[in-house]
């Protein structure tokens, strides 16, 4: 099985994103054209896997919504399937409803069968009744 695995796509639109480190914001959209050109007419992979950050926060909430549809719009140029899983710059100013709604998702966590491979996705935001308990192992 062939698998494209990336994260930290980091999209902001050109007047909101700062330069840091080594984070490519700028050049967001680009990449993923240039990923998926590859992906569809190169690589083909059975799926591509996006493991979260799909926005650089502008800490507003309603700037951070339109961000995130927009770079999810972004995965529509696929032709495998998509498994993704949101990252900790998703939830800055948005709530998990929000951004689990805005990628047709029911939960973070969830686990899908390709070409005879069972893969588990454990996203952010598993439910205080999932996690295991402050109890000491000793």
């Amino acid at each position: 099985m062939k698998l494209i695995v990336f994260s930290d796509l980091h999209y902001a639109d050109k007047g909101h994103y700062e330069p840091r480190g080594k984070k490519l914001s700028q050049y967001s959209e680009i990449l993923m054209e240039k990923l998926i050109t590859l992906a569809n007419n190169d690589i083909k992979p059975d799926a591509c896997i996006f493991l979260g950050d799909f926005i650089e926060d502008a800490n507003d909430h309603d700037l951070d919504m339109a961000f995130l549809k927009h770079a999810l719009s972004l995965f529509k140029g696929f032709k495998m399937p998509v498994y993704m899983i949101p990252g900790n710059h998703e939830f800055k100013t948005l709530s998990r409803t929000e951004v689990a709604q805005a990628m047709h998702q029911c939960h973070p966590t969830y686990s899908v069968t390709l070409n005879g491979y069972h893969l588990i996705f454990l996203g952010l935001g598993v439910e205080e009744s999932l996690a295991p308990h402050n109890d000491s192992i000793a």
